[in-house]
Parts: structure tokens; C-alpha cells; sequence
């Protein structure tokens, strides 16, 4: 089991192991992922605090957009493919975020066509990433 020193360490700690495999994580899911793996309740102000530490603290972490962080992209003299790789993960992380909406106002026909935009989009940077 480890030890940390505070709580904010302990965060990091998980945060840290989160994003170790490149992907961007939303805010959301590391708050999940830190409150499984230390079996802890944290604040919300605990966990903004030891996110925004990371980020500002240690260069190897980054903010993609709101709510969303990943490790940055480590490569040989900065390699086109991983820079253009790297934008596309983003990208998909950005369209999956925008999932989150509200849809009490919207008709059947305009949430079908929101469904097929997202399908279509994922499906394409996907298919971007696949190209190698």
C-alpha cells in the first residue's frame, strides 16, 4: 500500500497513473478514477488543487481544453506524426465532451442529427489515427 505525505500528493500520485498512457481524461473521469483507486471522498477543492499543481508544476502535464488533461506527447525531436497524432486525440476528447448536453430543449429530429454528426466524427479521427 503506498503512503503519502498529503492528500494532495496522493492525488497527484493517481492523477499521474491516469494519464500515464497519453490519453486526454476529463475532469470527470479522473475524479472517478483518483476516488476508486484511494478509496477516499476527497473535496472538490482538494482535487482542483492538486489538478491545477500538476499542471502548473510539472511540464510533462497539460491542460487540452476545459476540464480535460493528458501527458504530453514525448517523441524524438518532436515528430510531425506524434504532434499531428496528439491533435487528434484532443480532438476526440473535445467531441466527446461536448456529449454532455442538455437535451430537454431539443427536438428528435435535431438529436438524431447532433447522433449522426458525433458518430461520423469520432468514426473519422478515429480512422486518422489508424492510418499509420
Amino acid at each position: 500500500m503506498e503512503r503519502f505525505r498529503s492528500n494532495a500528493e496522493e492525488i497527484k500520485f493517481y492523477i499521474k497513473q491516469l494519464l500515464d498512457d497519453g490519453q486526454p481524461k476529463s475532469i470527470r473521469e479522473i475524479i472517478q478514477y483518483v476516488k476508486e483507486k484511494s478509496g477516499k471522498d476527497f473535496t472538490s477543492g482538494m482535487l482542483s488543487g492538486a489538478v491545477n499543481d500538476l499542471i502548473d508544476r510539472e511540464r510533462e502535464y497539460q491542460r487540452v481544453s476545459r476540464g480535460v488533461y493528458a501527458k504530453r506527447v514525448s517523441s524524438p525531436d518532436n515528430e510531425p506524426e506524434a504532434v499531428f497524432n496528439a491533435i487528434i486525440q484532443k480532438s476526440i476528447a473535445e467531441v466527446e465532451n461536448a456529449r454532455h448536453v442538455d437535451i430537454a430543449n431539443l427536438t428528435p429530429e435535431h438529436l438524431e442529427k447532433i447522433q449522426k454528426r458525433y458518430r461520423k466524427i469520432i468514426t473519422s479521427l478515429h480512422a486518422l489515427l489508424e492510418e499509420q
